[in-house]
């Protein structure tokens, strides 16, 4: 019987509320077919050993880990994973087996190609990010020694994509900027990360103490991809004639948190929140009117998780980001676009996007909830996905009940 192995690193949680990509795809496919499901042991944003779930399809790869996301000690971490996941391949998988791989780590989609060539597997990737060029915007130094370094690394995930089955990415451009080097019988679909509507529409709102006001939340990690020199900037110049219509709320973990909170000060119009859990997050996110999507100018980031949380729950979304999605958000009203770096820029969107608020709380609702359910409704943009998997007329269904999977986790 063929099995699916699916192979994520940094994917954490398995529960039935979280959103993440990865999890959704196993428990789509567990319906169907024994699907099992590799990752690391390694936490990359607690820095930590992961909680383990109790799904015995669930196996954790030892990861040594690492302290700082920018640092030799994290690529070595990640190559020993991806080394480890390649010996545990070998030994289990046979011919007409299914990989899908996460990219990033890209020694993973390296070493899947490894096992298709030596097992006879069909090899899916999966473009969640581009390293290394999502990260060079990022390093204050450069030699040449370093360039020949992330060159290799981009070699070994282009050599994958030349050889996989099928490609897919979370956003246009991360499959666009790559089809040239697929194989001619490969196909390509970019799937956005989605959601699921049902489940969070379930979810009752949970408003913030000044409800009259309009409230703008910044959600996600706090590090240095993200522009918030420029929302800082905002709060600091325009803050005082703000404060009596606006509050800001911060939300979540990073290593510029401690450098966020010395800038903005004791500021009664901010608020910061840690991290919660994922029903108490959409909870809170239903509770505010914008979501700032902020990256810095030299980002290569195409498309954010936390624009699609923002989306979901009916937040207007005042980006930084260009492309696709920056074309999305004007073309379909779901918020306005501003020049990342500029105060100047973030403060104008802003208060237009403030006065319209005022006037109509719902403004901009309408035409957001048409937009996710067009473009992302899991159940409509994973359909290509789960189509090329059944046309490979995989022998043995499985159609075990994936409830039991989930109710295993609770016992």
């Amino acid at each position: 019987m063929s099995k699916i192995y699916i192979v994520s690193q940094f994917t954490s949680k398995f529960d039935e509320y979280n959103p993440n990509r990865y999890g959704y795809i196993w428990g789509e496919l567990s319906k169907e077919w024994d699907t099992n499901f590799i990752t690391s042991s390694f936490d990359h944003v607690k820095k930590r050993e992961k909680i383990k779930t109790k799904n015995q399809k669930v196996q954790y790869v030892y990861e040594p880990g690492y302290k700082s996301n920018k640092s030799i000690r994290r690529v070595l971490s990640h190559l020993i994973f991806s080394f480890q996941v390649f010996l545990l391949l070998l030994l289990y998988t046979k011919k007409n087996d299914v990989l899908i791989i996460a990219i990033p780590s890209n020694a993973l989609g390296f070493f899947g190609t490894l096992i298709k060539q030596a097992k006879g597997c069909y090899l899916i990737l999966d473009i969640h990010d581009t390293w290394p060029e999502s990260l060079m915007p990022l390093m204050v130094f450069r030699n040449f020694f370093l360039s020949v370094m992330l060159k290799l690394w981009a070699l070994l995930r282009n050599y994958a994509i030349a050889r996989c089955d099928f490609l897919t990415g979370e956003s246009e451009e991360y499959v666009r900027d790559f089809m040239y080097l697929l194989p001619k019988n490969a196909k390509a679909y970019s799937i956005l990360l989605g959601l699921e509507t049902e489940r969070i529409e379930k979810i009752k709102p949970f408003y913030p103490v000044n409800k009259e006001k309009i409230n703008i939340v910044f959600a996600g990690t706090i590090g240095i991809n993200y522009d918030l020199d420029t929302v800082v900037g905002m709060i600091q110049k325009y803050g005082e004639s703000l404060s009596k219509r606006i509050d800001f709320h911060f939300w979540g973990e990073g290593e510029r948190l401690i450098w966020l909170k010395n800038e903005i000060g004791n500021n009664e119009n901010v608020y910061f929140e840690d991290r919660v859990s994922y029903k108490e997050y959409i909870a809170r996110l239903k509770g505010m009117d914008i979501g700032l999507n902020s990256f810095i100018k030299r980002t290569n980031v195409k498309y954010s998780y936390k624009s699609t949380d923002y989306l979901a729950c009916g937040v207007a979304v005042l980006n930084s980001l260009s492309g696709s999605f920056g074309d999305d958000v004007m073309q379909y009203n779901l918020g306005l676009n501003y020049v990342p770096g500029s105060t100047d820029s973030l403060y104008l969107k802003l208060t237009i996007m403030v006065e319209k608020l005022l006037k109509n709380r719902s403004c901009y609702k309408k035409d957001i909830a048409k937009y996710v359910n067009a473009n992302l409704e899991r159940k409509n943009i994973y359909k290509p996905l789960f189509s090329y998997i059944r046309s490979l007329n995989l022998d043995g269904y499985n159609f075990h009940n994936y409830s039991k999977c989930i109710k295993s986790e609770s016992d």
